[in-house]
């Protein structure tokens, strides 16, 4: 499908550590998709409104207009995939403003999981969390928004008051991902009015290990909280 408009016909709001990048690339596959050159384009950040040199896009070198934002969409369906979108209360008017009937959705995972993903990919892909830093300090510090993106119910809300749920947003699960990743994608073509195409990039997920460390490891903790009560 062609299209004479350059404009995103849908934006995947987030949440972050929720499967966006391997949402991405399996779209960058599709024949009837010409997505972005770069996954997260930030036009609807609000810092991103500001004329500050940080604001300025990697990829085109200076701050992204509403006219070089239309301009990276291609002439298929294609679509914004920014994970911070979800956390911002002022994005779903301005994203309304700007896009009245844009198609969205946003993509939701057991909240304790996706903080210690984040707290994992901060740690040990970016180190911007100390060595000696523990996952609940960093959790109740709410470093990196790592418990307020958590708050599920009240993101969505904030979007309600100018969606429709299941006309113009949407709800996925990352559960619903790692059971089944051909019909978690097929799922979202039928939403974005593509075909059902197999990108040959499935492949099973075991979440099921990292989710006991997890446990295992909140257990300890908070054992060890009682104790210390007990204690005193």
């Amino acid at each position: 499908m062609l299209k004479t408009d350059r404009a995103p016909n849908f934006i995947c709001l987030g949440s972050q550590k929720c499967g966006t990048t391997w949402l991405y690339n399996n779209l960058c596959k599709h024949p009837e998709c010409s997505m972005p050159l770069v996954k997260e384009l930030r036009y609807f950040y609000p810092w991103y409104q500001k004329n500050e040199l940080r604001n300025f896009h990697p990829l085109y070198g200076q701050k992204l207009s509403l006219e070089l934002y239309r301009n990276s969409f291609g002439s298929k369906i294609s679509g914004d995939i920014t994970p911070e979108y979800f956390n911002h209360s002022n994005n779903p008017e301005f994203i309304k403003q700007t896009f009245p009937n844009i198609k969205l959705f946003v993509i939701l995972r057991n909240p304790v999981d996706r903080a210690f993903s984040q707290y994992r990919m901060e740690k040990y892909t970016y180190s911007n969390i100390p060595k000696n830093q523990t996952f609940l300090e960093s959790f109740n510090s709410n470093f990196q928004n790592m418990k307020n993106r958590g708050l599920y119910c009240d993101h969505l809300n904030h979007f309600l008051k100018y969606f429709d749920l299941n006309k113009n947003i949407k709800v996925y699960f990352f559960d619903d991902l790692v059971r089944d990743q051909k019909k978690f994608f097929f799922d979202i073509c039928d939403y974005i009015n593509i075909s059902k195409f197999d990108t040959g990039m499935f492949h099973s997920i075991d979440s099921s290990q990292n989710h006991e460390k997890i446990t295992k490891y909140l257990s300890r903790k908070l054992k060890a909280r009682k104790a210390s009560a007990y204690l005193r």
